[in-house]
Protein backbone atom coordinates (compact mmCIF):
# COMPACT_ATOMS: atom_id res chain seq x y z
CA UNK A 1 0.00 0.00 0.00
CA UNK A 2 1.27 3.53 -1.38
CA UNK A 3 2.20 5.79 1.21
CA UNK A 4 0.24 9.55 0.32
CA UNK A 5 2.09 12.47 0.14
CA UNK A 6 0.25 15.95 0.38
CA UNK A 7 1.12 18.48 -2.06
CA UNK A 8 0.11 21.88 -2.38
CA UNK A 9 1.35 24.78 -3.95
CA UNK A 10 1.22 27.76 -6.64
CA UNK A 11 2.00 28.20 -10.03
CA UNK A 12 2.68 32.15 -11.08
CA UNK A 13 2.17 33.06 -14.53
CA UNK A 14 2.94 36.44 -16.68
CA UNK A 15 -0.96 37.40 -16.55
CA UNK A 16 -4.25 36.34 -15.47
CA UNK A 17 -5.90 35.15 -18.37
CA UNK A 18 -2.85 32.34 -18.51
CA UNK A 19 -3.30 31.67 -15.39
CA UNK A 20 -7.51 30.88 -16.28
CA UNK A 21 -6.30 29.46 -18.83
CA UNK A 22 -4.09 26.60 -17.04
CA UNK A 23 -6.56 26.42 -14.55
CA UNK A 24 -9.14 25.50 -16.94
CA UNK A 25 -6.37 22.95 -18.43
CA UNK A 26 -5.44 21.03 -15.25
CA UNK A 27 -9.47 21.16 -14.00
CA UNK A 28 -10.30 19.62 -17.90
CA UNK A 29 -7.83 17.17 -17.07
CA UNK A 30 -8.18 16.33 -13.63
CA UNK A 31 -12.09 15.82 -14.48
CA UNK A 32 -11.01 13.58 -17.60
CA UNK A 33 -9.03 11.23 -15.44
CA UNK A 34 -11.85 11.01 -12.59
CA UNK A 35 -10.39 13.75 -10.49
CA UNK A 36 -6.55 13.02 -10.70
CA UNK A 37 -3.73 14.32 -12.92
CA UNK A 38 -1.95 12.13 -15.36
CA UNK A 39 0.96 14.73 -16.71
CA UNK A 40 3.23 11.36 -17.62
CA UNK A 41 4.68 10.17 -15.21
CA UNK A 42 4.49 7.47 -12.99
CA UNK A 43 2.99 9.31 -10.07
CA UNK A 44 -0.55 10.98 -10.54
CA UNK A 45 -1.41 13.65 -8.44
CA UNK A 46 -4.83 12.13 -6.58
CA UNK A 47 -8.31 14.18 -5.96
CA UNK A 48 -6.35 17.31 -7.39
CA UNK A 49 -8.14 20.78 -6.54
CA UNK A 50 -7.41 23.50 -8.58
CA UNK A 51 -8.13 26.93 -8.30
CA UNK A 52 -6.89 30.98 -9.81
CA UNK A 53 -6.48 34.29 -8.49
CA UNK A 54 -5.08 37.14 -9.88
CA UNK A 55 -1.76 35.54 -11.71
CA UNK A 56 -1.52 32.88 -9.98
CA UNK A 57 -3.05 29.25 -9.78
CA UNK A 58 -3.45 27.05 -6.39
CA UNK A 59 -3.84 23.58 -6.22
CA UNK A 60 -3.42 20.67 -3.23
CA UNK A 61 -4.09 16.92 -4.04
CA UNK A 62 -1.63 13.73 -2.67
CA UNK A 63 0.05 11.59 -5.17
CA UNK A 64 1.23 8.08 -4.49
CA UNK A 65 4.65 8.28 -2.50
CA UNK A 66 7.05 11.31 -2.44
CA UNK A 67 6.92 13.25 -5.67
CA UNK A 68 9.95 11.78 -7.04
CA UNK A 69 12.60 14.81 -8.70
CA UNK A 70 11.94 12.93 -12.06
CA UNK A 71 8.07 12.86 -11.41
CA UNK A 72 8.04 16.92 -10.83
CA UNK A 73 10.26 17.59 -14.22
CA UNK A 74 7.84 15.83 -15.96
CA UNK A 75 5.32 17.53 -14.71
CA UNK A 76 7.26 20.71 -15.58
CA UNK A 77 7.81 19.58 -18.96
CA UNK A 78 3.87 18.68 -19.18
CA UNK A 79 3.14 21.98 -18.12
CA UNK A 80 5.71 23.75 -20.62
CA UNK A 81 3.04 21.95 -23.46
CA UNK A 82 1.37 25.27 -22.28
CA UNK A 83 2.87 27.96 -21.25
CA UNK A 84 6.93 28.27 -22.01
CA UNK A 85 8.75 27.25 -19.10
CA UNK A 86 10.83 30.67 -18.71
CA UNK A 87 7.82 32.05 -18.06
CA UNK A 88 5.75 29.79 -14.82
CA UNK A 89 7.29 29.63 -11.06
CA UNK A 90 6.40 26.93 -9.21
CA UNK A 91 6.31 26.57 -5.58
CA UNK A 92 5.08 23.00 -4.36
CA UNK A 93 5.51 21.87 -0.68
CA UNK A 94 5.29 17.67 -0.12
CA UNK A 95 4.90 15.98 3.46
CA UNK A 96 5.05 12.21 3.67
CA UNK A 97 5.55 12.59 7.23
CA UNK A 98 5.21 8.78 7.90
CA UNK A 99 8.44 8.37 6.26
CA UNK A 100 10.28 11.66 7.51
CA UNK A 101 9.94 13.09 4.04
CA UNK A 102 9.67 17.04 3.69
CA UNK A 103 10.49 19.73 1.26
CA UNK A 104 9.68 21.78 -1.54
CA UNK A 105 10.37 22.11 -5.59
CA UNK A 106 11.02 25.43 -6.83
CA UNK A 107 10.87 26.45 -10.60
CA UNK A 108 12.08 29.56 -11.01
CA UNK A 109 13.81 31.24 -14.22
CA UNK A 110 13.88 28.14 -15.87
CA UNK A 111 15.80 26.06 -12.86
CA UNK A 112 14.18 23.46 -10.88
CA UNK A 113 15.17 22.81 -7.65
CA UNK A 114 14.43 21.11 -4.69
CA UNK A 115 14.47 21.83 -1.39
CA UNK A 116 14.90 18.99 1.18
CA UNK A 117 15.51 17.56 4.76
CA UNK A 118 18.05 14.74 4.35
CA UNK A 119 17.32 11.71 6.46
CA UNK A 120 20.42 12.09 8.87
CA UNK A 121 19.03 15.34 9.29
CA UNK A 122 15.75 15.07 10.44
CA UNK A 123 14.72 16.04 13.92
CA UNK A 124 12.91 13.58 15.68
CA UNK A 125 9.26 14.61 17.07
CA UNK A 126 9.58 15.70 20.65
CA UNK A 127 7.78 13.48 23.15
CA UNK A 128 4.37 14.68 24.61
CA UNK A 129 3.77 14.26 28.46
CA UNK A 130 0.61 14.39 30.07
CA UNK A 131 -1.23 17.97 29.86
CA UNK A 132 0.96 18.80 27.06
CA UNK A 133 -1.30 20.69 23.99
CA UNK A 134 -0.64 18.17 21.54
CA UNK A 135 -1.89 20.74 18.39
CA UNK A 136 0.84 23.18 19.94
CA UNK A 137 3.85 20.87 19.83
CA UNK A 138 2.76 19.69 16.48
CA UNK A 139 2.37 23.34 14.97
CA UNK A 140 5.97 23.81 16.61
CA UNK A 141 7.40 20.96 14.96
CA UNK A 142 6.24 21.98 12.06
CA UNK A 143 7.11 25.42 11.76
CA UNK A 144 10.56 24.06 12.65
CA UNK A 145 10.75 21.54 9.24
CA UNK A 146 9.89 24.68 7.36
CA UNK A 147 12.50 26.55 8.30
CA UNK A 148 14.95 24.07 8.14
CA UNK A 149 13.79 23.56 4.22
CA UNK A 150 14.18 27.05 3.69
CA UNK A 151 18.32 26.75 4.84
CA UNK A 152 18.39 23.94 3.15
CA UNK A 153 21.22 24.07 -0.21
CA UNK A 154 18.84 23.31 -2.80
CA UNK A 155 19.69 20.43 -5.66
CA UNK A 156 19.76 21.60 -8.65
CA UNK A 157 16.99 18.85 -10.65
CA UNK A 158 16.98 20.20 -14.10
CA UNK A 159 18.19 23.83 -16.40
CA UNK A 160 15.45 24.17 -18.63
CA UNK A 161 17.35 27.12 -20.21
CA UNK A 162 19.50 24.43 -21.38
CA UNK A 163 17.22 23.05 -23.67
CA UNK A 164 16.02 26.49 -25.21
CA UNK A 165 19.76 27.20 -26.38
Amino acid sequence: MANYCAISGTITLKDEATAARLTKILTDETAANEGNLDFGGEVWMLGLHVAHCNKEVSFFGDVKWALEQSDMELFVKWLGKYEPVKDIEIVLNYEEMGCDVIGKYLLRNGILEDYFIPEDKFPKYPEIQDGDDEDEIHDAYMDQLYAMIEEMEPALIHDFNEEAA
